[in-house]
């Protein structure tokens, strides 16, 4: 279901289904809020309206209650997604593929010369402000090249020598919808530098705030291609000095007062004979035929290109010959647009196994893609495809960058999908695309086993496609291969959600899961994982719900993401699938660890233990006796916490790819030598765990073994004032780079308390401060933590009332949360202050 007539058309289905007519729909509705305790009753119209096509909106809640009165309680978290797919909160226009170059600058590139020195001196002409460049025109007129010559130029003249940014928006795609703005602001400041997680809770206008502060006294350029509407582009366009923009779109979208508006047309005669001698290299010998050519594809440049590679493919051809061809062609096809003519008479030049190749690649959904998918499409080599796919280049039907990025030109693929339906049977088509998947899913689960080692035994074991060279990645190429890859791999989840193919969008969910969250690509992991609940049931669609619940709480919504969790529970326990429920149970705890309720997921952590260990799964186990071990300590039961984290180190030991985990359990165990007050241990193993993470590149345990080594050398008192700026900087900044607030505040925290501890108190409440602002929300023990050094702060510069008023407010936070004082310098600061 992706549209609301598709939503209303399945509602329909299932009242059919029931048997039951509208008003007992009506009733039953009426009857399960009533029963719930709900007091709105629908009136029977809001009812019946959720039925009809053609409407703009739903009532999510009716269309879950109308589901849950048909079908029961276990249908309503699938109609909810499915709601929430329709209504956009999860759809393709949240998937962008941005870069941080221009494409290339193709040659020849002929005419336009007035346009180019309007543009060039309009920009330089803006004093201040950001010049918006906005071409416009039909399809075909060469908006696009256009822009990237001028963008190229305005390189040349200074911009862009700090940034370049470009997107194609997709405004007028015929299969996929407009970029949303805020994922296009995702990936320019995800190229800009930002990490993921400090972009995923932003709205629109906040990322677009960061992007202006990002390109601030920068040189930048931005190119938006393809663009839709002045909405989509207005977040885009940065309020600052030295960016410039260049805008296409089919549609006008600036005026004079609003920037510089390029209204393209197209060649005109001297402009389209020009580019036609160039491109073919003969058509001078006959001014009359080439002008009876160009006037066939109505001066339009894709269309004169076309008709130049054809050209020069046939050289038995007289110029005469070909305009009667193009003539012939558009009169037996009764072909409206002047191009299609070109296209359809320089695709019947290709070889048959080039116009094949055509006509595939048009299906694939993406916007560009390696020559590795296309030999999937194709079912060839990749040789035999680099062969096929330069063939289409010569014919100026498809494009390759140096990157080696395939691409159709839009009236190129619209040409080519019409014509594989009219000549293609419909299995064909099928087996090209599900080549495709397997392709995308295979590279995602090599890249993935790589990333993720961990986590592999949760997935499901893939073989390469047949033909396909295996070669295990290393990490960077990993890394490189999923951000590279992420748009397409989205994109084709969506085509297999279309077409019902559950079992692969699930494995795509599954596998990707732990890339989508590290790095912060919330809008990637909510479409794939509402498309997993859409397309699963049983044990599957529990896990499902248990990774799109994860997404809703990493992006903040944490009411959303607990219903969500208790979704899954319930679908888990139903299906008796213990893993699932095991992992339904940890995301509940984690929001009960957000809510500072220690003592409650201390018990729960005991019971998930007992899950893992009854599994066999060594890796979960060892991670759940890790957080057990941190709740234990929190609550100043440090034997028993160091207990836990020896155990974790020995699970660590029996699991596969457990060495990440023994890093990080060996950092933890030093934080609770050191509260014992064990400085050598603790610094051993702190040493040790920093060592195998740096070793394994995992960031927050870094970070989190600096913290570790900080506290160490506060308590022991080893530090020296000129050390402090540099012993912390890298936690800091490696915190930032994480994104997440828990590990930000920390680290301020923990600088905090390194100053202090040197008597550099005016700097140490100025992280306390920032630790304090990052943490405000529901980081209630990171906020207690800095409060409890803001007050030491005020104590030691001689403010012990104002120390003691706000001592009084960090002890009564510790006892709300069981945080056991003895873990913290509180008692000793009260006893200082006389309480």
């Amino acid at each position: 279901m992706r549209t609301h007539d598709d939503l209303a058309e399945s509602l329909r289905a299932l009242r059919a289904w029931s048997g039951l007519s509208y008003r007992a729909v009506h009733r039953e509705v009426s009857k399960s809020r009533q029963a719930r305790g709900i007091p709105e009753l629908p009136s029977y119209n809001t009812v019946y309206r959720s039925f009809q096509g053609g409407r703009a909106r739903v009532d999510r809640d009716v269309v879950v209650d109308i589901a849950r009165a048909l079908a029961g309680d276990e249908a309503a978290a699938q109609w909810l997604h499915a709601c929430q797919v329709v209504a956009g909160e999860a759809n393709e226009s949240a998937i962008a593929a941005v870069a941080a170059a221009l494409p290339e600058d193709l040659a020849p590139f002929v005419g336009r010369a007035d346009e180019l020195s309007r543009i060039l001196a309009e920009v330089r002409a803006v004093d201040g402000g950001t010049p918006v460049v906005a071409i416009s025109g039909m399809a075909g007129v060469g908006k696009t090249t256009l822009a990237v010559r001028a963008s190229h130029l305005l390189i040349a003249d200074g911009h862009g020598q700090d940034a370049v940014l470009a997107v194609n928006l997709r405004g007028f795609d015929d299969r996929r919808p407009p970029v949303d703005p805020t994922a296009a602001l995702d990936g320019f400041l995800r190229q800009l530098g930002v990490p993921g997680s400090q972009i995923s809770t932003k709205d629109v206008a906040g990322r677009a705030a960061l992007l202006c502060e990002r390109l601030s006294g920068k040189r930048a350029l931005i190119l938006l291609d393809n663009a839709a509407s002045v909405e989509q582009i207005r977040p885009l366009i940065p309020d600052v000095s030295g960016t410039a923009v260049v805008v296409t779109s089919r549609r006008p979208l600036v005026g004079p007062q609003d920037g510089i508006p390029i209204n393209l047309e197209v060649f005109d005669e001297d402009e389209a004979l020009e580019a036609l001698q160039r491109m073919s290299v003969r058509s001078g010998e006959d001014v009359g035929g080439a002008q009876r050519l160009v006037e066939s594809v109505g001066r339009l440049p894709l269309g004169i290109a076309v008709l130049g590679s054809s050209m020069r493919r046939r050289a038995d051809l007289t110029v005469a010959d070909h305009a009667d061809l193009v003539e012939q062609r558009r009169s037996l096809l009764r072909i409206e647009s002047e191009v299609e003519g070109a296209i359809s008479l320089s695709v019947d030049g290709l070889s048959l196994a080039a116009q094949d190749t055509l006509r595939r690649l048009a299906l694939h959904p993406g916007t560009d893609w390696g020559i590795e998918a296309a030999a999937a499409l194709i079912d060839e080599s990749v040789e035999t495809t680099r062969r096929r796919v330069s063939e289409l280049t010569d014919a100026s039907l498809a494009s390759v960058s140096r990157r080696g990025r395939v691409e159709l030109h839009d009236l190129v693929r619209v040409h080519a999908l019409a014509a594989g339906h009219e000549i293609d049977v419909p299995r064909v088509s099928r087996a090209a695309m599900w080549r495709l998947l397997d392709h995308y899913r295979f590279e995602a689960y090599l890249a993935m086993s790589v990333y993720a080692p961990q986590e592999k035994s949760y997935w499901p074991s893939l073989d390469a496609p047949s033909g396909m060279s295996v070669v295990e990645p290393t990490l960077d190429e990993a890394v490189e291969w999923l951000e590279r890859e992420i748009a397409n791999v989205v994109a084709v989840a969506s085509y297999a959600a279309d077409h019902a193919l559950g079992e692969c969008v699930d494995h795509f969910s599954l596998i990707l899961f732990r890339f989508l969250m590290s790095t912060g690509r919330l809008d990637e992991a909510s479409l794939i994982h509402h498309l997993a609940v859409q397309c699963t049931t049983g044990a599957a669609l529990g896990k499902a719900l248990s990774r799109l619940g994860w997404a809703h709480v990493t992006a903040g919504h944490l009411e959303l993401g607990r219903r969500t969790a208790e979704d899954a529970l319930v679908q888990s326990r139903e299906s008796g699938d213990r893993v699932g429920e095991a992992s339904a149970l940890v995301l509940l705890i984690g929001l009960d660890w957000r809510a500072a309720r220690y003592v409650e997921v201390e018990g729960q952590l005991r019971d998930i233990v007992e899950i893992y260990r009854d599994l066999g799964d060594d890796h979960r186990r060892g991670t759940s006796l890790q957080n057990r071990g941190s709740v234990l300590t929190r609550l100043g039961r440090l034997d028993e916490a160091a207990g836990c984290y020896e155990d974790a180190v020995a699970a660590a030991a029996e699991a596969s790819n457990g060495e990440r985990q023994r890093g990080r359990a060996l950092e933890s165990f030093g934080e609770v030598r050191l509260l014992q007050g064990r400085f050598d241990e603790a610094r051993e193993l702190q040493r040790e765990g920093l060592e195998i993470s740096r070793r394994l590149r995992d960031l927050p345990f870094v970070c989190d073994a600096l913290n570790v080594g900080a506290r160490i050398e506060t308590r022991a008192a080893t530090l020296e004032s000129v050390d402090i700026d540099i012993e912390h900087s890298e936690a800091i900044a490696l915190a930032d780079e994480i994104a997440e607030p828990f590990f930000r505040a920390d680290t301020r925290t923990i600088a905090g308390d390194m100053l202090r501890s040197v008597g550099r108190f005016g700097d140490a409440e100025k992280r306390y401060r920032e630790a304090l602002e990052i943490a405000s929300g529901d980081l209630v023990l990171e906020a207690a933590r800095a409060q409890e050094g803001m007050a030491w702060c005020l104590h030691s510069t001689g403010h012990p009332d104002e120390a003691r008023v706000l001592a009084k407010k960090t002890q009564a936070a510790y006892e709300q949360m069981s945080v056991a004082l003895s873990i913290t310098t509180l008692p000793r600061l009260l006893a200082e202050l006389g309480n």
